[in-house]
């Protein structure tokens, strides 16, 4: 099949659910919806048409504990105190089919960490169930072929308190993420969580996971507004967190098949060359709330707990039908130059040195080895033929005799043995490869300039350095979109904007000008403009450190981010 039919077919799977209009019944990948009212207080009726009732196990539990707690539905503690759903009403596979499940949950903080309902357990029954923790947080467990996926994070909020507490669960099969929203609001993001099929052969229980249900544990929970649905062979649809805070609203009301929204394209974004703008370096950590792939900070693997710009792109690309993963593999304190492709410069004293630098001295090639995210100014020559650390406190490593190439002012491209000093791309390129899954294309976003400031990078060797990053993404099968980071007031650096990087950055662009994979992307420096330092709230700018932005800034450079993915034809 070709890439233009493929990525048809792919689209085409993800609008399964999304074209036939059906404004007043259940979504048609309803398997079971229970919203714990009803008159006759029997056996769970199931509301989606599919005619999943949950059935009480009447050697164990009765009617009147069921119902004891007035528009709940009540499991209790000890064995079979609980209800099922057949298996033949709940099965999926999650290689192909994604689901979504929400529930109202109000339960007492657990002393262990009891299941509270699904249709896997953690050895051989396949599915999904969900755990209680004795933190008081919500544990999602994955069982397939491969076996059991325990290593997702808890989401911080606390849902077993005493108190109602609403949870989605939405499993994204095309991508094999998992995420997690509470109470309306996303908690928890997880990418390239499991591997292997699902064939689950067990009951769906609530009070327990999946096992035989009179004898099986259970916990003590009142449930209502129970959804399940499972998308067979497509993904979630595009408004994933709209329909979640819907969810959340008006739990015991179905979603009907015209509230999903359909997405034309999947994308896997990799960051870098970018730095700590691009890694996060906010104030409040941010989550995308309506469209989109489902993103939160910090996003892995090197996103910081504070805000960054890709929940809001993803948001944002997701409300034109881009479902948007990111793998945030910026690096804070690096350069294009002399950190991620690797810059030869001649020592002279006061030379301006991070790790990775590489200078010729006494007749050898040095590579600077001081911790990352450490500059200084080296004022001692390294000399010899060993690993020497000066009275200046610069650790040098000596690489040996520089071969023909070598000389002042080279910057290393993809091949050379000495490209990518540090190992960034290479990190960058793993997290990459570690998805399990295609998408139907693949983006390489290029944002930084602050620290090629620091290590007083030229117009043309920064503008090498880009081609060279730029050409890395290429050979690997990505677009590449060229941007340039944002304002900074140090002393310096804007004149060293305008005289070189921005300069250098054109030139970059002006090379890979007839290549229809390379596009011009944001310009945060153009499309912010000259930032203030620590302005009033409201306004956005940078922070005191005269560098990084605030949270006001970091919404713009989103959609500056999305605005000229629009203008290079992506989305």
């Amino acid at each position: 099949m070709d890439p233009v039919t493929l990525g048809m077919a792919k689209a085409d799977a993800r609008r399964k659910y999304v074209d036939k209009l059906s404004m007043s019944t259940p979504a048609t990948p309803y398997r079971f919806l229970l919203t714990g009212t009803q008159a006759i207080e029997t056996s769970v009726i199931d509301r989606s048409g599919n005619g999943a009732d949950a059935i009480i196990p009447a050697a164990t539990y009765s009617p009147t504990a069921l119902w004891a707690n007035k528009g709940y539905i009540s499991t209790g503690d000890g064995t079979g105190k609980g209800v099922c759903i057949s298996a033949d009403k709940t099965t999926f596979d999650l290689a192909t089919d994604s689901l979504i499940l929400a529930f109202t949950v109000n339960a007492a903080q657990p002393a262990g960490n009891p299941p509270l309902m699904g249709n896997a357990d953690a050895s051989t029954r396949q599915g999904v169930y969900i755990s209680a923790r004795s933190t008081g947080q919500v544990r999602v467990l994955i069982t397939t072929s491969s076996g059991l996926v325990s290593a997702l994070i808890m989401p911080t909020p606390v849902v077993f308190d005493g108190t109602d507490h609403h949870v989605v669960l939405a499993i994204d099969a095309p991508t094999r993420s998992v995420f997690v929203f509470i109470d309306g609001l996303l908690a928890g993001s997880y990418p390239n969580y499991y591997t292997g099929t699902t064939a689950p052969s067990s009951t769906w229980n609530f009070g327990s996971s999946g096992n035989v249900i009179n004898a099986a544990t259970t916990m003590a929970s009142k449930l209502k507004g129970l959804h399940l649905m499972v998308l067979e062979d497509a993904g979630l649809p595009s408004n994933i967190g709209q329909v979640a805070r819907k969810l959340y609203e008006n739990p015991s009301s179905p979603i009907s098949q015209a509230e999903f929204l359909s997405t034309s394209k999947s994308v896997l974004i990799a960051v870098g060359p970018g730095q700590s703008n691009e890694v996060g370096s906010g104030l409040w950590r941010s989550f995308n709330t309506e469209y989109g792939y489902p993103l939160i900070d910090p996003v892995a693997p090197n996103g910081a707990a504070s805000r960054s710009w890709w929940p809001l792109l993803s948001d944002l690309l997701g409300q034109l039908g881009v479902w948007t993963d990111v793998v945030n593999t910026a690096v804070g304190s690096t350069s294009a130059t002399s950190s991620w492709c690797g810059h030869i410069r001649a020592w002279v004293s006061g030379i301006a040195v991070g790790r990775g630098s590489y200078v010729l001295s006494g007749g050898g090639l040095w590579k600077c080895n001081y911790p990352a995210g450490t500059a200084g100014n080296s004022t001692v020559a390294p000399t010899g033929t060993s690993d020497v650390t000066g009275a200046d406190s610069v650790p040098w490593v000596y690489i040996g005799v520089p071969a023909a190439h070598e000389v002042e002012g080279y910057v290393y491209k993809d091949g050379d043995s000495r490209f990518d000093p540090n190992g960034y791309f290479a990190a960058a390129t793993a997290q990459v490869a570690g998805r399990s899954v295609d998408y139907d294309e693949k983006w390489a976003i290029i944002s930084i300039g602050q620290g090629d400031k620091t290590m007083n990078a030229p117009r043309a060797k920064y503008a090498q350095a880009l081609i060279n990053a730029t050409q890395f993404w290429l050979d690997r099968g990505f677009k590449v979109a060229l941007g340039f980071t944002c304002y900074g007031a140090t002393t310096g650096l804007e004149d060293w904007y305008q005289s070189e990087l921005m300069p250098g950055w054109q030139d970059a662009l002006d090379h890979f000008t007839s290549n229809p994979d390379v596009i011009p992307g944001a310009n945060l420096r153009t499309a912010l403009g000259v930032l203030p330092v620590q302005p009033n709230e409201g306004i956005p700018g940078l922070k005191g450190d005269q560098l990084h932005m605030n949270d006001y800034a970091y919404a713009l450079a989103s959609k500056a981010w999305r605005d000229a993915l629009v203008a290079g034809g992506w989305a």
